[in-house]
């Protein structure tokens, strides 16, 4: 019998997702999620100390900022079926509980994501945040939402031939109607509580501006190579560069449905988040050659050398 192929779709069978995971990491995000809201809405309601109020607004601001771009995570795993064995209901449910969230239906994703495994590193892949670097202008345009919105109207985005099905249009219309209508009653839920402050505050400053700006942080030190320093990518080929990251509290959240172990999701796209570990383990012990040169890191510590590159090349 041969040896198994580590690139191929077969090698699912050996590592079969484990569903209860995904949902657990999702269940965890809408708990956390509607914990933090709730508690928020009770003290809307009560007569509290101002600078108190404030401190436990900004604090549930940047938490509900991060469970949100963990939530959006997933529909990743959605786009890669690893929700659920039914494909329909997984589908499904990556739009009714991720997708629609974020003005994405998942079949459409899904196209769009394999372009960038097909088309990593290339002048054309699809998901082309890392082609800019971590200047300060970049920061504060990921920030005030520009670079998402500009992708969200971006049709011919990476030039991923998506015009040419016919489904195209429905499936926008329908993610943007649902967006629509999760929105709406957001506004309802907060303003039925006279808690027009904590609105703007938890829900529209970590969805609208934390949530983008987390995104493109995340991506930009996943995939930008080391000493490109303030080039922009955009037209140009470049290294295939992806890293792995150290198991800490801030990688499971911010790296979160297997972004942190990215570099093993590549190299093997049909394996679930939930197997990449052992994946990882069996290719360094029957490729060693393959994973040699790959050193575990940090988010943060990647952020400050990526961002201090820039600051170099813009040095006189």
């Amino acid at each position: 019998m041969g040896e198994v192929d580590l690139q191929s779709h077969d090698l699912v069978k050996k590592y079969p997702p484990k569903y209860w995971r995904v949902w657990v990491d999702i269940f965890l995000a809408y708990l956390f999620s509607i914990s933090i809201i709730t508690i928020n809405l009770i003290l809307a309601q009560k007569e509290i100390a101002f600078l108190f109020k404030m401190i436990v607004l900004l604090a549930s601001s940047l938490v509900l900022s991060i469970l949100l771009h963990f939530l959006f995570l997933f529909l990743h795993e959605a786009g890669h079926w690893g929700l659920l064995r039914n494909k329909f209901w997984n589908d499904f449910l990556g739009n009714l509980l991720i997708g629609f969230w974020f003005i994405w239906d998942v079949k459409l994703y899904r196209k769009t994501h394999w372009g960038h495994h097909l088309k990593h590193g290339k002048a054309d892949d699809p998901e082309n945040s890392y082609f800019l670097p971590l200047s300060f202008k970049n920061l504060v345009f990921a920030f005030i939402g520009f670079f998402a919105i500009k992708k969200v109207f971006d049709k011919n985005n990476g030039k991923i031939d998506i015009m040419e099905d016919e489904t195209y249009s429905l499936q926008r219309v329908r993610a943007a109607f649902f967006f629509l209508v999760y929105q709406l009653l957001m506004v309802a839920l907060f303003f039925s509580f006279d808690a027009h402050i904590e609105y703007f505050l938890i829900w529209c400053i970590p969805f609208f501006f934390g949530f983008p700006f987390l995104g493109f942080v995340r991506q930009v030190c996943e995939h930008r190579e080391n000493g490109v320093g303030s080039k922009n990518l955009h037209g140009q080929a470049h290294d295939a560069h992806t890293r792995v990251f150290k198991c800490t509290l801030g990688s499971y959240f911010l790296g979160g449905g297997g972004f942190r172990l990215h570099w093993f999701h590549h190299d093997n796209p049909y394996i679930s988040y939930t197997r990449l570990e052992d994946f990882a383990l069996a290719l360094k012990s029957k490729k060693p050659e393959d994973i040699e040169d790959i050193q575990e890191v940090t988010y943060l510590n990647t952020f400050k050398l990526l961002f201090s590159e820039v600051k170099v090349t813009h040095s006189p």
